[in-house]
């Protein structure tokens, strides 16, 4: 039985989209994701281990990984039962003479790239990097099973949370640690050879005094390159006001220490840090209101630049496909200017709809997201109508911007319903990433290219959408 699931949705550049605006972009783009199950199997634990110790009819719970595909139709799976022992699992922390044995807690998924993705779990102490393709293990991270030395020993990690792959063979992870051997949390970032399985310490970050987050927990990287730990589960009635998360600047100095002071009960599964909301980007509406009974209705959205200099507005992302933006992006923004946004509303069904919309602006390196909540509550029951902006011909815009590092956007527009792939190859003609690769409707897309483990130069991307195919070249300068 799947008694507990979590999702994550991506991004079509394979990467797991952790900022909030391409979350919804996600979704709005109706891309695949990756699901994490529980699977609960009867096992004779007396053929496992010692005879006469285990229960002849244990239940035993293992994970499954599925990627979902747009129709919710299962692609890709894989199980734990196929890949890891039961006997994996650490000792101190999992008793396999128990009737109910947990010996496989998986706890985050991040995938890499087409080929790869890896996985924490956390009653092995371990992470597992797995081949997205074959399902085998690619190679196994600390636990029992470890093939890495760190620093010229084993690595030293227990119970963690949250393996994240930040390029460069860079990897970061949460260490809870453990209360009977060591009793604190720390923040750790590796630097793997993968190819000869060695590494070494880059960044360990701990609190002063110190923490421990039993379980939950995370470390995320922000754009500016501090790092915020979320220490999880730190309640305790003996040590109240605990901390919840702690953000270090790039060389390990604490700009923020926060901390929960009303109840030990209260705790953060994970932390994240986003950009306050600005005044540099306003709108005149912070909540658009569609009446009932009114669907296919349009309002207008006023956005203003409050800023001294011009902004781009990169495009729009929203969850639910009754509303749609039908202006046509990007869109330049001089200062003290306004641009109008026409928001459509065209339910499927008379229930009430509720949505956000995020209207992203770039400045330089700086990407700003605004948030205007729309609600709908119409009777209309007909089904969505095609955008109003449908292209009438195929196309491929040049990448902006270009030259590009880190990121890049690639633009395209399809008339009709086609088979869309669009991948980026080296100049020797080497793929080396697929960013689309399934059906589209007509529209208006964009996709961001990140080239965080790619190598200056030049590269070329193809777009293939039915019969049409083009090929366009940008260059990364790092």
């Amino acid at each position: 039985h799947d008694v507990d699931h979590r999702m994550l949705v991506l991004g079509q550049d394979g990467f797991g989209r952790r900022d909030v605006p391409d979350l919804h972009e996600a979704a709005q783009r109706h891309l695949h994701a990756f699901l994490i199950g529980d699977d609960q199997e009867p096992v004779d634990m007396d053929t496992v281990i010692t005879p006469g110790l285990g229960y002849e009819n244990a239940c035993v719970q293992g994970c499954v990984i599925q990627e979902i595909d747009k129709q919710k139709r299962v692609i890709w799976q894989w199980r734990s039962w196929d890949h890891y022992n039961i006997t994996d699992a650490d000792s101190t922390i999992v008793d396999l003479t128990q009737h109910t044995i947990y010996y496989c807690h998986l706890n985050s998924i991040d995938v890499v790239n087409d080929t790869m993705l890896i996985i924490s779990t956390r009653h092995f102490d371990e992470v597992t990097a797995i081949n997205r393709e074959t399902g085998n293990i690619i190679w196994r991270f600390g636990g029992k099973r470890n093939q890495f030395l760190i620093d010229g020993k084993q690595p030293d990690f227990r119970y963690q949370h949250d393996a994240r792959y930040l390029g460069n063979n860079r990897l970061s992870l949460y260490d809870n640690g453990y209360p009977k051997e060591r009793p604190y949390s720390k923040g750790i970032i590796f630097q793997l050879d993968q190819s000869n399985h060695t590494g070494k310490t880059i960044k360990e970050l701990r609190h002063n005094p110190d923490v421990l987050g039993y379980n939950m927990g995370n470390l995320q990287v922000t754009r500016n390159g501090h790092i915020v730990i979320g220490w999880g589960n730190i309640r305790s009635p003996q040590y109240p006001n605990q901390y919840i998360f702690t953000e270090y600047d790039s060389s390990g100095n604490i700009t923020n220490n926060v901390k929960l002071s009303n109840d030990y009960y209260l705790y953060s599964y994970r932390t994240f840090k986003f950009p306050w909301k600005t005044k540099l980007i306003t709108s005149d509406h912070d909540t658009l209101n569609f009446p009932k009974g009114n669907g296919n209705s349009q309002q207008v959205l006023r956005v203003k630049n409050n800023g001294i200099t011009a902004l781009e507005i990169s495009g729009v992302f929203n969850m639910n496909p009754s509303f749609q933006i039908l202006n046509t992006f990007p869109i330049n923004v001089n200062p003290g200017a306004e641009v109008n946004l026409t928001v459509q509303f065209n339910p499927a069904s008379s229930f009430k709809i509720t949505d956000l919309v995020y209207i992203v602006t770039q400045k330089s390196n700086q990407m700003i997201a605004l948030p205007v909540t729309l609600i709908g509550n119409s009777d209309v029951t007909s089904s969505i109508q095609e955008n109003l902006n449908v292209p009438k011909t195929f196309k491929l815009e040049q990448n902006y911007p270009n030259p590009f590092n880190p990121s890049t956007i690639i633009y395209y527009e399809i008339p009709k319903t086609v088979f869309v792939t669009l991948k980026v190859y080296d100049v020797l003609g080497r793929l080396v990433k697929t960013l689309v690769n399934e059906e589209e409707p007509a529209g208006r897309y964009s996709e961001n290219f990140n080239s965080a483990g790619f190598s200056s130069g030049i590269y070329f991307y193809k777009l293939q959408a039915g019969n049409y195919t083009q090929i366009k070249k940008m260059i990364l300068l790092k």
